[in-house]
């Protein structure tokens, strides 16, 4: 009896042991830092920027990014977007010179956001999450001041949250963006992307009595039509044909947007015509996989708005 208690004790001591080893393993793989090999390449010209996002082989197209963008104190562009386990901030270079949308040096200015798909079943995952409502990655737009300039916005999905503003007002420094009287004409402003969400403020207004300055027009455009996505928001190595999968919203909730003109207009378009000499450009399987049973016999077209 003595032996077999002393054994039982035993197996328990050492069975504590490997807990306790397993525990640890688990608690250092939790704190290894995660690299999702993905980047944002910027490139700037003389009317805005483009912001390439893409990863390494072997990834993900889940892990791409989303993109933090907003001007600082003193009207410099500024991004950022999380590299691994690290936030990872840039400024916006334009010829070696910062670029500053407050400053007047721009009249014009528009920023895109495009994907680098590396092959058919990104463009598959894409056109899923689309129909799903699910955005591949956001530019999420923080406070950006751009006083007088045409300024516009274009993703696969654009944020505004509740605490930030857009404006193209001109204004006093420090005065409210809202409510202060303008000190000139202001810009206009367009976001256009398949899904735009706006908690936040739009602002290009004068006063209703302003009689000497005048308002920029909003546009919101929400369009989920193949040919709208794939010309400006995706670089694709291969376009396949005949496939349409399109998703387009506009969500407004607790948003301000005052401009002189505001129109907003949604989008989702997925007639097409079939006959059967149709090709899927090799995008058929990849979207049978992940769009679900559907028979590819001569295309597909489904839309949701």
């Amino acid at each position: 009896m003595f032996f077999r208690r002393r054994s039982e004790s035993r197996k328990k001591y050492f069975a504590k042991i490997a807990r306790r080893n397993r525990g640890r393993r688990r608690l250092i793989e939790a704190l290894e830092v995660r690299h999702m090999l993905a980047s944002v390449a910027p490139t700037t010209s003389d009317t805005g920027l483009e912001l390439l996002v893409t990863y390494d082989a072997g990834e993900d197209i889940l892990d791409l990014p989303d993109i933090d963008l907003y001007t600082d104190e003193n009207g410099f562009l500024k991004f950022e977007y999380l590299d691994g386990s690290d936030l990872k901030q840039e400024d916006v270079i334009h010829e070696g010179v910062p670029v500053n949308l407050a400053d007047a040096s721009y009249s014009t200015y528009d920023i895109d956001v495009k994907l680098n798909a590396n092959g058919s079943s990104d463009l598959a995952r894409l056109y899923q999450n689309l129909r799903g409502g699910d955005a591949i990655t956001t530019l999420n737009v923080g406070d950006v001041t751009a006083p007088g300039v045409d300024l516009g916005f274009s993703a696969l999905a654009i944020s505004v949250g509740s605490d930030h503003t857009v404006s193209t007002r001109r204004v006093a420094a420090n005065a409210d963006m809202e409510t202060a009287a303008s000190t000139g004409n202001s810009g206009s402003l367009k976001l256009f992307a398949p899904e735009i969400d706006v908690d936040g403020r739009l602002l290009t207004h004068v006063l209703d009595d302003d009689t000497t300055f005048s308002g920029g027009d909003i546009t919101l455009e929400s369009k989920g039509g193949l040919d709208d996505v794939t010309s400006t928001l995706v670089t694709l190595p291969v376009l396949p044909a005949d496939i349409t999968v399109t998703h387009a919203e506009v969500e407004l909730v607790g948003a301000t947007i005052k401009g002189a003109d505001v129109t907003i207009g949604v989008e989702s378009d997925a007639s097409d015509l079939f006959d059967d000499e149709t090709s899927d450009g090799g995008v058929a399987e990849p979207l049978q996989e992940w769009l679900g049973s559907i028979s590819f016999g001569i295309g597909v077209a489904t839309s949701l708005a």
